[in-house]
């Protein structure tokens, strides 16, 4: 399986400041490593490409997975591209270049056109060999015909595109692949809104058409653009999946912002119209929908391609429907508890959606095209209300009997079923080769590797669409930290101590401060009310360690510091960005320190939020005194708690402890 990805280095790598400076910004800021972490974490060992063409990049991508599956050097291909905008960066230089549309809308070949507006988004396409895939029983959303790419050369400018290069690319991929324009009946076109890039886009495509046929006005033309923006490197992907979207809706999208044509375009006696409004595609009798995608960069890499709709030769043989007598073996597993109850809910809510849903060939398809996780959940179903109505129990926790719910890699847990002396392989081979779908199903809640097409004969059930794996929605973001813009950067800095940070002590007092993110454990794994709140114990480290680092060599082995008349005035909270909290120290006349912990100052006489107060003491003392656990715990009286009902007594009064 080949990899092949249209991408660019973003700007995200330039709000680390000094954090830049690290491995994981060597590798997670490479465009190579793009496209090689996916072929990493899926073990793909096919052809695995970065492509950076500008604004072709993915359409060439693809062009490239077509080359590689008719060369034979991959056999399956990921293909598409990738644009995100991390900041500002890129608005700012497309700005400074006059690219960017005033009105904030792509006006694509209308009198309007005054630059583009970009567009973010990711897009990916699955390309096997029609032969193979039809053999496969895929989904087929539609078919490559003819593909090709090429370079402007020399221009009047570097950026500045080229009408002859265009002609000779379009003219080239019909030639080659025995297309006649005159079966195109959509074209979705590069189509940025600028009033030099519109006009010889058109005026390529009529010198292309016009090669063939001189039958006017029948190629509906847009672009998506309009509609999503520019998406630069992700460009051409999202104009196929625009033009794929159309085929299985059997409509033409329509092109928006179009009031009147630019005055440097003439479609009068040219094949083409602007589509402006949602209407059917019918094509020609006996003639496929046919489409032609075009993507150019400023690079000066032009790509085409012609797609049309797939149509299926209907199978002769129908495999028996699930029924009474012939139940199906629903199977669905998650990484966690939660996640296979979400699972859950998609998938129902799927099958209400779907009445017509095929019972056979989603539960093939849940057997043979998903991972199977730790949390497990299985049971045979004859119908589509029965496999509605299990689901719906098993997310409201009450589950029929035959319904199997197994926790794989969990002491105490999963569906004891195997006696120590049997051989799960053993096992495994005969229940699947007498089709016990019960007992199937009990073996592989309880963990067991099931080959599930044994359970089918030569004619497999097909693989269909369902609702892909729930992941978890988290925010992995710079914060003001890391990007060092108004607050420290503690990469760059060494701390004293995980809760106390730096020394900012002048000849006003002696002062510490530490800034918090969120993202400590002590902060992720603390939320009272929901809300990430700094514990009351690390008040006492931070002040035991500022005070520890302020007296110095003065604190000796047998020196301890004692905290006391302790006040916790108000909880430090950590929401929307960091938190910076000074720790302060006065000297008293008898010999204790008091110290305040304090946010929202910034200089030594600025008033902040006390969050706690108290005393230490230096005591030169004898033996430690400790508290004796055992005899403490000979004097609870209470039945003990185990963990989960100490930690389910903590959510009861909102506290939601972590890992």
């Amino acid at each position: 399986c080949g990899v092949f990805v249209g991408c660019a280095a973003s700007d995200y790598g330039r709000s680390m400041s000094g954090q830049g400076l690290n491995a994981q910004v060597l590798m997670g800021g490479s465009p190579s490593i793009l496209s090689a972490r996916i072929s990493y974490l899926l073990n793909l060992k096919g052809p695995s490409l970065a492509i950076d063409t500008a604004c072709s990049s993915s359409l060439v991508a693809i062009a490239e997975a077509c080359n590689s599956l008719l060369l034979e050097t991959s056999d399956l291909a990921l293909a598409g591209g990738v644009m995100i905008m991390a900041g500002p960066g890129m608005h700012v230089m497309t700005s400074k270049a006059g690219m960017l549309s005033k009105d904030g809308r792509c006006f694509t070949f209308d009198a309007r056109a005054n630059g583009f507006v970009p567009g973010e988004g990711v897009g990916v396409i699955l390309l096997k060999r029609l032969s193979d895939a039809v053999r496969d029983k895929d989904s087929i959303y539609g078919v490559i015909r003819g593909w090709g790419m090429n370079q402007d050369g020399k221009t009047n400018g570097i950026t500045a595109p080229s009408v002859n290069s265009q002609i000779s690319l379009e003219k080239d991929v019909y030639r080659r692949f025995n297309i006649h324009p005159e079966t195109i009946s959509m074209i979705e076109a590069h189509g940025t809104g600028t009033k030099l890039g519109d006009p010889i886009e058109v005026e390529g495509l009529t010198e292309s058409f016009r090669s063939y046929t001189s039958k006017k006005g029948y190629c509906a033309l847009g672009s998506l653009k309009s509609n999503m923006g520019h998406m630069m490197t992700a460009a051409g992907v999202a104009s196929v999946m625009k033009v794929l979207l159309a085929m299985k809706h059997h409509q033409l999208p329509p092109t928006i912002h179009f009031e009147s044509l630019n005055e440097h375009i003439s479609l009068e006696d040219s094949p083409f119209y602007i589509n402006t409004s949602l209407q059917s595609w019918e094509p020609e009798p006996g003639v496929p929908r046919r489409a032609g995608v075009s993507s150019f960069g400023f690079s000066g890499t032009n790509a085409h391609m012609v797609i049309e709709e797939y149509v299926p030769v209907v199978s002769a043989v129908n495999l028996p429907p699930v029924g009474k007598d012939n139940p199906g073996l629903f199977v669905l597993s998650a990484k966690s508890e939660q996640s296979l109850k979400t699972y859950a809910a998609d998938m129902m809510n799927f099958v209400k959606l779907h009445e017509s849903v095929n019972l056979t060939d989603l539960t093939y398809t849940l057997q043979v095209g998903r991972e199977a996780m730790d949390w497990r959940l299985a049971f045979l179903t004859d119908s589509r209300e029965n496999l509605i109505d299990e689901l719906e129990h098993f997310i409201n926790g009450n589950s029929s009997e035959k319904v199997l719910i197994g926790r794989v890699n969990y002491a105490g847990g999963g569906i004891e079923l195997l006696d120590s002396h049997e051989d799960t392989g053993t096992l495994v081979r005969a229940w699947t080769e007498k089709k016990r779908l019960d007992k199937v199903a009990k073996l592989w809640a309880n963990g067991a590797s099931i080959e599930w097409d044994a359970l089918y004969g030569d004619i497999k059930p097909r693989r269909i669409s369902l609702p892909t794996y729930p992941f978890e929605r988290a925010r992995y973001w710079l914060s003001e930290t890391d990007t060092g813009q108004g607050s420290v950067n503690l990469a760059m800095t060494a701390q004293i101590h995980p809760l106390l940070h730096q020394n900012i002590s002048d000849l006003s007092g002696q002062r510490y401060s530490s800034t918090f993110t969120g993202r400590e454990f002590f902060l992720s794994d603390h939320r009272i009310k929901g809300q990430q709140t700094l514990p009351g114990v690390a008040y006492l480290e931070m002040v035991r360690a500022a005070v520890e680092e302020a007296v110095g060599a003065v604190v000796e082995s047998e020196t301890h510091i004692q905290l006391k008349n302790i006040v916790w005035a108000r909880p430090v909270v950590v929401a929307d960005g960091p938190v910076r909290v000074l720790i302060s120290l006065y000297p008293q006349d008898n010999g204790e320190i008091a110290f305040e912990i304090c946010s929202g100052m910034e200089g030594a006489d600025a008033e902040g939020i006390i969050h706690s107060q108290g005393m230490a003491v230096l005591e030169r003392a004898g033996e430690l005194q400790y508290l004796d656990l055992n005899v403490l715990r000979a004097d609870c009286t209470r039945t003990p708690l185990s963990p989960s009902q100490c930690y389910e007594a903590f959510r009861a009064m909102g506290i939601d402890y972590g890992p």
